[in-house]
């Protein structure tokens, strides 16, 4: 009888452990989305950007509800017809995993800024 509490304790454990292993890394995720939040705001000056208006929100909202992506790919998709660049790799899904649209992203915009560079 003891070693079922014991397996039940070690299972509710290693949930634990997972769950806040997928939540931290979630949120260094988001955490450089906002770094990168900034470097399309530099590049968008003089323009009224969006993402003022969705970094003002809570940040619970934005960290649960992935809206910080969708208006980060809009904006980057806006300064990308403004300055006439034509995207070399396919847009992203929604269902992608967080690293890999933050990957995406940064691509594009280190494309923006070597072509508003050169």
């Amino acid at each position: 009888m003891f070693y079922f509490y014991l397996y039940i304790s070690f299972l509710v454990l290693v949930c634990l452990s997972v769950a806040s292993y997928v939540l931290f890394a979630w949120y260094r995720v988001h955490k450089r989305m906002w770094q990168l939040c900034f470097r399309v705001g530099l590049l968008a000056r003089g323009d009224r950007p969006p993402l003022k208006e969705v970094l003002a929100t809570h940040p619970l909202s934005l960290f649960f509800f992935g809206r910080l992506q969708l208006v980060l790919d809009r904006e980057i998709a806006r300064l990308e017809q403004r300055y006439r660049i034509h995207p070399h790799v396919r847009r992203w899904r929604l269902t992608m995993w967080p690293g890999e649209q933050l990957r995406y992203m940064t691509e594009r915009v280190d494309r923006l800024e070597k072509v508003l560079i050169s």
